[in-house]
């Protein structure tokens, strides 16, 4: 079996890195809105905001678990495309990367290491 080419692996692991990005500013958003809320002049035993308040907390619980905590399937998948990787190329995950100048973002990078491929600074782009 042939080596995932490089494009293929870039794509992949930018779209990882960018769904994990997407939830934390969700979180974000969705956090902010449950400060916004506090900060309300609606007072507190408000039935409405009571009901605002336990959907927002919900929400959030969700979406760190889907978003922000890598779940099982992310670190499964990026394992498996690791393994991929290190099985068909005949070198390093780090290899792979320089030998076809990949770099990919921190998240995946993070992602990598904690499932054991962990990834060299100088095949990890820097965001700006």
């Amino acid at each position: 079996m042939a080596v995932i080419d490089s494009v293929t692996y870039k794509e992949i692991s930018d779209l990882i890195n960018n769904a994990q990005v997407r939830g934390n500013d969700i979180y974000s958003n969705i956090e902010q809105m449950d400060t916004d809320l506090e900060d309300s002049e609606i007072l507190s035993t408000n039935i409405h905001r009571q009901f605002l308040e336990n959907v927002i907390a919900e929400t959030l619980g969700v979406i760190n678990l889907r978003h922000i905590v890598y779940t099982d399937q992310m670190r499964d998948f990026v394992r498996r495309l690791q393994i991929h990787v290190d099985i068909n190329y005949s070198g390093t995950i780090n290899e792979y990367l320089s030998n076809n100048s990949i770099q990919v973002l921190p998240i995946f990078a993070d992602i990598s290491d904690v499932v054991g491929f962990s990834i060299d600074a100088a095949n990890i782009e820097s965001i700006s």
